[in-house]
This record gives structure tokens, sequence and C-alpha cells, in this order.
């Protein structure tokens, strides 16, 4: 009558799906202290008489039990989905309902099994790192009673086991950020910018993005110029009051975004872009108080080396550094200035820079950049480069490279696109460890608009700001009830990453890098290039399970 089973947590199990294409999975390794994550599929099997959806009672049991949650898969409509170039790999092309929220469970705890339908849910097992259950065991007994006598009783037992190995998962040392976009959560939720609600929201994103492996903040000083073509958002923390043509500055909503982010545990801050996307050509939006009114302080056609402009920005620059350093925080702080400006407008980037170089001599300026002549011509100093660009920057930069993703590489790398494979998301540890990639960047944590943000739109339903994006590119996380972030499964799979990233850098503290890099490319079958990524979910485990047992002989 039912059918189930335990298989990876990185297959995608479609609403539409067959359910003998999924191989069973239950048996993970992992670090102290480390994520286990599987999922139990499930489905009525309607061959025979017509069936109504049914409630399935679950009961854990096992030494894991205490430390398991579930949550419901919840699929949602991915309709652009080949905007961009494909390639061989995709799950799909055309529109379709693909599983990628994680939601608690319904129906106060149970399971609904759905006819017609392939049926998911999740299961976390989450040990703390201080408590060692080296053989763990976990059953999950399905039961349905009908309330019908004449409707047959179902239960089935499914068992799974995860092996802790007696060495604690490693502080992640790569950088990651996500662009966090604090005027959609108000917006979403709607409540009042800065006010305490919207506080209390903003806090419980960031401890999601900390769980997520985010580590630096993306941090507005003054309303950033991303996605804002319609120039409808007023985002900036800084309270800019000018009196007889002088600037002064408060910072009181900065200091309490700052503590959040002291109470979760966020390292870095990435100071918002100083001038606009895609070449610094003009001011971005500031705005401030002027004889009590609240007005634009520079048109929108302000280039970015009028003098004014430059004077605000020397004055906004100068307090809030000096700001920070009375706070001890002066040196937790990255700077940008444009957006992946192009080689045609170097010069104007250059006149931008220029402008408040000096005042941020102390200060490291990272950009995403494809070009390598902003690197070559010491324009950029710390590039961000875009995954199909990377190779041009390979070897030949000093000091950590960064990378990023975003709507491309659409075809022939790893992505976290929707209707990719979550293997094929979490195998950038490989390049990351093989290329010594100090930090990544993607821009999608939480926007909930349209692109040029002319419009709110239900990340539920539009999963492509208005269709502009392949879908999955805009957010990793969604917006659940009371201000609670639901995780996306691409989220998910990209920690995964960062821990087979962190587990590499263990291994490799046992061994050395190269051997660690051997075993890696000998159980990849091939070398690791900044094209490579893995799309099947048995070969990703199978590359952390080598690097797992290394660890284990050495233990």
């Amino acid at each position: 009558m039912i059918k189930c089973k335990i298989i990876s947590s990185l297959d995608k199990a479609l609403p539409n799906g067959n359910f003998d294409d999924y191989s069973e999975s239950r048996h993970l390794t992992v670090l102290r202290g480390e994520r286990a994550s599987f999922q139990l599929i499930y489905e009525l099997d309607c061959s025979t008489t017509p069936v109504y959806s049914k409630l399935l009672s679950v009961t854990l049991s096992g030494n894991l039990s205490k430390y398991t949650t579930l949550h419901n898969v919840m699929s949602v409509p991915a309709t652009a989905n080949a905007r961009c170039s494909t390639d061989e790999d995709y799950i799909v092309t055309s529109p379709a309902l693909i599983p990628d929220v994680l939601t608690p469970l319904y129906f106060r705890g149970k399971l609904m099994a759905v006819p017609g339908a392939l049926c998911c849910a999740w299961i976390d097992v989450e040990v703390p790192e201080d408590i060692f259950i080296p053989n763990g065991e976990l059953t999950l007994t399905l039961t349905y009673t009908p309330s019908n006598p004449s409707d047959p009783s179902f239960s089935a037992d499914l068992s799974l086991t995860v092996e802790t190995l007696d060495a604690a998962l490693p502080e992640q040392s790569l950088i990651f950020t996500q662009w966090f976009h604090h005027d959609c959560l108000a917006d979403y939720y709607k409540v009042e910018k800065w006010s305490e609600e919207h506080f209390r929201i903003i806090e419980s994103f960031v401890r999601c993005a900390k769980r997520a492996g985010i580590n630096m903040l993306y941090t507005p000083l003054i309303t950033p110029p991303l996605d804002n073509e319609y120039d409808t958002r007023d985002l900036q923390l800084a309270d800019v009051t000018v009196t007889d043509g002088e600037y002064a500055f408060g910072w009181e909503k900065l200091d309490r975004w700052i503590d959040i982010l002291d109470r979760v545990g966020i390292k870095y801050l990435e100071v918002g872009h100083l001038f606009t996307q895609g070449g610094a050509k003009h001011a971005t939006k500031v705005t401030g108080n002027i004889g009590g009114e609240r007005k634009r302080l520079f048109p929108a056609d302000t280039p970015c080396d009028d003098p004014e402009y430059t004077r605000f920005l020397r004055a906004l620059l100068t307090s809030f550094i000096s700001h920070m350093k009375e706070r001890g925080d002066g040196e937790r702080m990255i700077f940008h200035i444009s957006d992946e400006p192009p080689r045609s407008l170097i010069e104007t980037y250059k006149r931008a820079k220029g402008t408040v170089e000096n005042i941020l001599e102390e200060y490291e300026i990272f950009d995403a950049l494809s070009d390598y002549g902003f690197y070559e011509q010491g324009v950029v100093k710390r590039p961000i480069v875009i995954l199909n660009a990377l190779h041009k920057f390979v070897g030949r930069t000093e000091g950590g490279l960064w990378t990023y993703n975003c709507c491309g590489p659409s075809s022939g790398y790893s992505n976290r696109l929707m209707a990719m494979t979550l293997s094929r998301n979490r195998s950038i540890s490989l390049l990351l460890y093989k290329f010594n990639i100090e930090g990544f960047l993607h821009w999608g944590f939480n926007f909930y608009n349209t692109a040029g943000s002319s419009d709110l739109v239900n990340p539920f339903l539009d999963t492509s700001a208005g269709g502009r994006f392949p879908s999955g590119d805009a957010f990793s996380v969604y917006p659940g009830e009371n201000g609670e972030p639901l995780e996306s499964l691409r989220l998910v799979s990209f920690k995964q990453g960062l821990d087979d990233l962190s587990a590499y850098k263990l291994c490799e503290s046992l061994y050395s890098r190269d051997e660690v890099i051997a075993a890696l490319e000998e159980e990849l079958g091939e070398e690791i290039k900044t094209t490579t990524y893995i799309n099947d979910s048995e070969k990703m485990l199978r590359v952390r399970d080598r690097i797992n047992l290394m660890i284990k002989a050495r233990l």
C-alpha cells in the first residue's frame, strides 16, 4: 500500500519522480559536530484501487533519536530553468515543480502521503561536538492506522546509521558571504524598517546565515546600488544630518546591526558598494536630514568624482572607521567600490576608487570582476572572480583568490541553480580546495524582489525574480511564519560542501596537501580543474568517504 525508503540528502525527489530510480542510503560517516542529513521518500500504491491521502505517524528510536529533526520537503515552481545556456546535467530545462524548501512537519508532526505524488521528508541528525557517539543508530517507524476498518493498516521500520569519527569538524577557514537584503525582510513581513520587529527578524535570518557557513555579512552604510535600477529603496545604516553644508553621522542602527552579528558569531563586515553597479559611473543613493526633512542628497546622475560626493564619502568613511576603532572592531571590515565593472569603464573605476583610496589605505578593497586587466594594471588587488573566469587568475595573483557564481556560469561549471543537482552544488569544495580559494561570494541570500526591485514577489511562487534570473539564483532561504527563515536544499548542500572543505583541511594536517589532492583526484577519476563538478550523489559521497577513511586511519 505504501512504499518508503531512505535516500541520500543529495537527491532531488521530484513529485513526479519514479520511486525506484532513487537508491537507498542508510549510512554516513561524519566528524564530531557535523550535520548528517538523509531523506525519506514515500508514496501510495494506486495501481489496484483508488486511494485517498493518508497520514503517517512517525516514531523515532535509537541512540540518535534525541538529536534528530524531521522536516517536510516542499516543492516550488521553477519556471526559469533554461533562460541561459544549459548542459546535459540539468535535472530539467522546462518549467517544473522542484523540491527545495525545508518546512516543519504539518498535521502535528505527521507525514501526508498523497496519491500520485512522490513525497519526501528530510532527516537531520545533529549530535553536538562535545558528545561522542561513534556508532549512532536511528530507526524510523512509520504507521498508518485507518479510521475505516476495511482499509488495511500499515507499519514499516527504516533504520540508518551515522558513524562519527573522534575528530571535530574544524572551524571554517573560507570566508563566505551571501548578500543580505534587510529591506526584503521588512517588505515581506510588512514591518517598519529598523523597528524592533525588523531587527528581531534580521537577527533570525542572520542566525540562519551563520548556520549555513556565512561568516561575513553585507553591511550597507548607504543604500547599495545593487538590483535597484528603479531607485525605490532607502536602505542605509548611517544616519546623516546636514547642517550649514557640513555632514554629521549617527551610528545607532549600525551598532545594533553589529551587536546582532556579535551575538550570532559573524566575524566580518562587508561594507556596501560606494558607487553604482557595473563600473562606478555615478554616486549611489544617499539620504540625509536637512532642516528636519529627509531628502536625497545627490541626484542619480551625479558623477563618481563629483567634488561634493567625494567630500561626503570621505567624511562618511572617516567617521565610520573612527567609530569602528572605538568599538574595537577596526580590523573586521572589507570595502567595495563597484560591482562587476567592465573593461570599458576601467578609467572610470580608477577615478572613483581614487576619491577614497587613501582613506581606506589600512583596508582591503574587494570587487567582483571578470576582466584580468583590472588586476594586471593594479586597479584591483583583491578580485572576486566569477567561476568561469577563474582560470585566467589562477597562479597569476598574489594573495588569496576569491570566486563567485550567480546566474552564471549556467553551463559546464558548479552552481546552485534549482534545476541543477545538489551534488553539483556541493562539489564546489573540490576546486575551492585545489586552488586555495580564500573567499566565496553569492549575491542572493534573501532577495524577494523582481530584478531591479520594482516589485515584491512571493518566493514560494516566483523563484526567478520575476523571470529575470534562473530559478533559485535570487535567494537561498524562504521567509517562514513569524519571521523565521526556512532553509533551501541548495543552502544545506552548499554548507555540506563547506564541511567537506574543512574535512579536506583536517586531512591535510594529518598527511600533506599533495596527498589529499591526489586522493581526491584518484576517487574523482580526473584532475580537478575550475570546471570540475560532480553530478552524481553516490560519487560525491564516495569522495568524502575517501577523506574520512584517511582521517580515521591517523586518529
